[in-house]
């Protein structure tokens, strides 16, 4: 039987295995630990791995977004006299008996209700009034840029004395390739050799990846060269890492449409150190995306000395900085320019490489766990 400890903090970790929340939980719990000095860890539906000390795991097998959550966690929560219980997501279950810390990466599901699943009324009603809810019901209220902040206050109306932005961390796993041989290697073996261009990141709708394949497409094939320079940018190929949504097959098509076929990589999800090598080798990261609540890859990008192009738009300029070149996400052109602008120019690439590896510092896991346990803190103190 556990020993009874002054903080007994729930968290719902179903999402633990996911690509954004998922790396947000285990970085933080990793080190959270450290911030709330012997407290003890009972997590829900998953735990992390290795699971740490003074902890435990509760079975859930509730989906995440369904009713049953709703249901089942608090049930499983009865009895445990918790502390406090930290939901990763706006999809906190209401009922849980303790008080509540709600982590909102974002508003996505409200402002561009365009990319919701059918019947869209009915997930945007839903969304809004269990981010709504959750956000009242806690104590305090997570984010992780001062953009997501801002929407809560601006479309939802949250009291910003309840809110408190913890930035995400750059993972100490990424650095440079220092290695050329090895780079080349990893290029050959990929069919890389002449060279690419990056996006790291689901390939759902609002990441804006069809414009990206339009642009890749007005910069890299024959006949829209803008100069003799440009000829090298026709043996370079894109290459998309991270996971499909088999509903969505707008990029695919787009791929099909602009007849880019062997041009356009779909590399699906890799592991960290093959990310690593992505990123080191790659000329450019782009992440056009029409709306982001942080956006990791750009971070990992700069710490691999990787250049960065990137729209200027929702928390995306609060990690990029002065470090990358940012664009409309709707201005096709302007994309194109820029990717050229870094693939073609040394000296520039150079500089951005510089400013990244630096403004990447800025970046800790550590600071986001120590900012946590400190809005913890004050959530359980009332």
């Amino acid at each position: 039987m556990r020993e009874k400890t002054a903080i007994e903090l729930g968290v719902d970790f179903r999402m633990g295995g996911h690509s954004g929340i998922g790396r947000y939980l285990t970085e933080l719990y990793a080190r959270l630990p450290k911030y709330l000095p012997g407290a003890a860890f009972t997590y829900f539906g998953h735990s992390p791995r290795p699971r740490p000390a003074h902890s435990c795991t509760v079975p859930v097998r509730a989906r995440i977004y369904g009713l049953r959550e709703q249901l089942e966690i608090p049930a499983a929560a009865g009895g445990r006299n918790l502390s406090l219980f930290h939901a990763p997501h706006w999809n906190a279950p209401l009922a849980v008996p303790a008080p509540l810390v709600v982590t909102v990466h974002d508003l996505i599901h409200i402002l561009f209700p365009e990319y919701l699943r059918r019947p869209r009324f009915l997930s945007l009603a839903y969304a809004r009034l269990l981010i709504q809810a959750s956000c009242a019901r806690a104590r305090v209220v997570l984010t992780v840029s001062e953009n997501t902040r801002r929407d809560l206050i601006r479309v939802l109306g949250v009291d910003s004395r309840k809110i408190v932005v913890t930035p995400l961390g750059a993972d100490p796993g990424f650095h440079p390739v220092r290695n050329p041989r090895a780079l080349d290697s990893f290029r050959r073996s990929h069919n890389l050799a002449g060279g690419y261009i990056l996006y790291v990141g689901n390939l759902k709708p609002h990441k804006n990846i069809e414009r990206l394949v339009r642009a890749f497409s007005a910069i890299s094939l024959p006949g829209r060269m803008e100069s003799r320079l440009d000829a090298s940018l026709g043996n370079m190929k894109l290459v998309l890492a991270g996971s499909e949504d088999k509903r969505y097959r707008g990029v695919r098509e787009e791929v099909r449409k602009h007849r880019l076929g062997g041009r356009v990589v779909f590399s699906g999800v890799s592991s960290k150190e093959e990310l690593r090598y992505l990123y080191s080798g790659a000329r450019v990261l782009v992440m056009p995306s029409l709306y982001e609540g942080f956006g990791l890859p750009p971070l990992e990008a700069m710490a691999c000395g990787t250049p960065v192009v990137a729209s200027k738009t929702s928390s995306i300029p609060e990690v990029v900085g002065d470090a990358g070149l940012l664009v409309s996400p709707y201005d096709e052109g302007g994309l194109a320019r820029a990717i050229r602008a870094v693939c073609m120019n040394k000296d520039l690439r150079q500089r951005l490489q510089a400013r990244g590896l630096k403004r990447v510092r800025l970046f800790d896991w550590d600071e986001t766990a120590r900012l946590t346990a400190s809005a913890m803190t004050r959530a359980i103190r009332g």
